[in-house]
């Protein structure tokens, strides 16, 4: 859960690295998907940031691929709400301030520690 304090402090290059290196050890199946899913939200952010309109739109198409095909083996996170507050933030010019993005963690699921709760 590191991965998501990072993410969620805004620290999308290091959210990706700890997400990659989880990727990089998990079987193929939802969960690793879900995982390339929150790697490449970071690119998507970090792109935003720097005010790349076009790979930021590319990057998180496939994000979203990736996090609705193996959302269902995640019960821990809520795919849906992630995905809908991602897009209303790619829909705020790029110029414009936007509420940080956050991981919207499942708190009721056992995989979520209780500093999560």
């Amino acid at each position: 859960m590191l991965g998501a304090d990072l993410f969620n402090c805004g620290e999308f290059y290091a959210a990706h690295e700890d997400w990659e290196a989880l990727w990089m050890r998990l079987p193929e199946g939802g969960e690793k998907l879900v995982i390339q899913g929150l790697i490449q939200l970071c690119g998507v952010h970090i792109h935003r940031l720097k005010g790349r309109a076009e790979p930021m739109q590319v990057l998180f198409d496939k994000a979203r691929l990736n996090l609705a095909e193996g959302g269902q083996d995640t019960p821990w996170l809520d795919v849906a709400q992630l995905l809908r507050e991602t897009e209303t933030i790619l829909q705020t010019p790029l110029a414009a301030p936007i509420r940080a993005p956050e991981i919207p963690l499942v708190n009721e699921h056992a995989d979520v520690p209780c500093k999560h709760r």
